[in-house]
């Protein structure tokens, strides 16, 4: 009514956009013309007396929405239509497109360059997985397709941060596309990422041998990761690098180019690969692991500096720790399978004390099977040696500030909201695998998931103190009973997955424990909370250095009194703290750990999740209860690895 009522112009047609309902007239009967701004989604109107036939195919393109355009708004990187219809089954001489790779010493691999309309910018890394890397690849020659793809701008350190040109962004290909133009994305130009989310692309190449850190496919000449081995995914074109003979191949220890049989270099066979074991960190527990499973029972040595000779192969592990009486490797510290940043001058060696050997001494040993098959970490719930006793901080509060020392809760993370140039905390978080952290549900409300970034490492943020790393979101999963069952807090738990292989994990980025199905909570057990969060109660003022404290646990018939939560508690809920006041988690720690020591690894036995102020006698803070939803963690990291 609006565009036959006006009585400031002729109104001949108009656009509708849907979502808030408003009309943009026009005096033009041919859609967007001229010098008018497109709108996106919007329906187009014309008077029926107005419209102009489209029937013309030589001069004209109807949408699907009945708009009419002129032949040349087709293919000119505006989406006139609303759905891209009018940008679609278009040549790269129409868009003057063009890609290549950049940034990197090998052609084949580097980040995403892309031309179009007089313009070169870059791929944002949001939805960019391996199936956009393969049609990339293929595109610029590499018929292999690809082998892994760099998010975080890994390819464009030498890329000034200041206003990154992305020309494409949520890129989505279906893997029949043979040029990213037939794959869909948000439009060009059009983007929502900040400067560190240039995505980068690694491409196969036939190769005789492969380089560091890569294992040779069985039957081609195809190179792949060794952390892509046994993954349940066929990176081998052959399928070789998911093959039983490898995957099921037991792991071996053994001591070579030793004087003796009892001393030597340590070397391990993994997925039936021989290679060797890096000397950082590894200590004389460890080494006493190994002669243990080697049938020595008295003292062992470690001997570093490829002081047995440089070996061959992959460097298996890097930054060993045990305690020695360890009964499998997956119970020592470590690093990934493959991840390492030594060479070969730095393979470990051992010395075993043959003087009394308790069993049948070996030459090289079989190891109980490991490995991570569920997404939780291998080692889990330990930190550097210098611990705090459980009576140092008792009288501290996260609310008003006892400040965690370096390395006390590797496994704190943070999640943080970006905004244009920095990140705010936003809640707690958990590390519990290289590539997820738990945190609580009600944190992943209010921003879509590419405002988030994900801390681990930080103590102190005002400073860069080296131990830092941050990740971005790669898809978030909300318990599907959050809110329901009587309470809005009740099921208050969500898995993060991180983009990209996740977090390094470093004396001050660890995984903790998960507590198992059937763990009794015991009352007056004293756990460790942490956290970023208030330092005043009903005050945003957040810490600007971790902050810890020790709690009791409380048992749920005390919590559901009258007088304090009067039976609000469901089975997926606990509470902990001192009835009295004082030590309490606050506003902004929601859904950091809290942190019992079960069989002397920390474990998580819950999530900051709600309370009434923080602080205030008989309102103990009230925790999400691990140990309740065991299994739907176990559950969903499965369905989506």
């Amino acid at each position: 009514m609006q565009c036959i009522q006006s009585n400031t112009f002729n109104c001949r047609s108009f656009n509708y956009r849907r979502y808030d309902r408003t009309c943009f007239l026009s005096d033009l009967n041919i859609g967007l013309t001229g010098a008018l701004r497109p709108y996106n989604p919007i329906d187009y109107y014309e008077l029926r007396t107005g419209t102009i036939d489209c029937s013309d195919k030589s001069k004209y393109f109807e949408c699907s929405n009945k708009k009419c355009l002129l032949r040349d708004q087709l293919c000119d990187g505006t989406d006139d239509c609303g759905d891209r219809q009018d940008e679609k089954n278009c040549s790269p001489k129409d868009f003057g497109y063009s890609v290549k790779l950049a940034g990197a010493k090998e052609e084949n691999q580097g980040r995403i360059e892309v031309s179009a309309f007089g313009k070169t910018g870059y791929i944002c890394d949001d939805q960019f997985g391996l199936q956009e890397a393969n049609i990339v690849c293929k595109e610029l020659g590499f018929d292999m397709g690809a082998i892994d793809f760099k998010g975080q701008s890994y390819f464009a350190r030498d890329v000034k941060e200041n206003n990154t040109l992305y020309m494409m962004d949520d890129l989505k290909c279906f893997g029949n596309e043979t040029t990213l133009l037939d794959c869909m994305f948000a439009g060009w130009g059009i983007h929502d990422c900040q400067d560190q989310e240039i995505v980068g692309v690694v491409c196969k190449t036939p190769q005789e041998k492969c380089g560091k850190g890569y294992w040779k496919c069985a039957t081609t000449n195809e190179c792949v990761p060794l952390t892509f081995m046994c993954d349940d995914l066929n990176d081998c074109s052959d399928d070789s690098d998911e093959d039983s003979q490898y995957c099921e191949a037991p792991t071996e220890i053994r001591l070579v180019n030793g004087s003796s049989v009892n001393e030597g270099r340590l070397e391990l066979s993994h997925y039936g690969i021989w290679g060797t074991v890096c000397d950082d960190d590894f200590n004389e527990d460890a080494a006493k692991f190994v002669c243990k499973r080697l049938g020595y029972k008295g003292a062992s040595t470690v001997k570093k500096e490829g002081y047995f000779g440089s070996g061959s192969g992959p460097i298996w592990l890097d930054q060993v720790s045990c305690s020695g009486d360890e009964l499998d490797l997956k119970q020592c510290t470590t690093w990934e399978w493959g991840e390492h940043n030594c060479d070969h001058n730095e393979d470990v060696g051992v010395v075993c004390d043959d003087t009394e050997p308790e069993v049948e001494v070996q030459r090289h040993a079989k190891l109980p099977q490991s490995g991570d098959t569920t997404g939780l970490a291998n080692a889990c719930g330990l930190r550097k040696d210098y611990q705090f006793m459980e009576n140092d901080l008792i009288q501290a509060r996260v609310v008003k500030g006892a400040t965690a020392r370096k390395g006390d809760y590797p496994w704190q993370a943070a999640i943080r909201a970006k905004s244009k140039d920095k990140t705010a905390h936003w809640c707690g978080a958990v590390i519990v695998g290289r590539r997820w952290v738990l945190t609580a549900a009600h944190c992943l409300q209010g921003y879509p998931k590419g405002s988030y970034v994900i801390a681990a490492g930080d103590y102190n943020v005002d400073e860069d103190e080296g131990t830092e790393q941050l990740r971005y979101i790669e898809e978030y999963f909300v318990h599907e009973e959050f809110r329901k069952g009587g309470h809005k807090m009740n099921n208050d738990i969500a898995l993060v997955k991180l983009k990209g292989h996740g977090f390094e994990f470093t004396d001050d980025v660890q995984a903790i424990c998960l507590p198992d199905t059937n763990t009794e909570y015991e009352m007056d057990l004293n756990c460790t909370i942490s956290g970023y969060g208030s330092v005043k109660s009903g005050v945003a003022a957040y810490s600007h250095r971790m902050m810890a404290a020790w709690i009791p646990i409380l048992t749920k018939s005390v919590c559901n009194m009258p007088h304090i939560y009067d039976s609000a508690l469901t089975d997926g809920m606990i509470c902990a703290g001192l009835l009295d006041g004082g030590v309490d988690s606050c506003d902004g720690d929601s859904g950091g750990p809290l942190a019992c020591l079960d069989q002397g690894l920390f474990t998580l036995y819950g999530l900051t999740s709600w309370g009434h102020r923080c602080g205030f006698a008989n309102k103990p803070g009230v925790y999400v209860k691990v140990a309740h939803y065991r299994q739907w963690i176990e559950d969903t990291i499965q369905k989506h690895s």
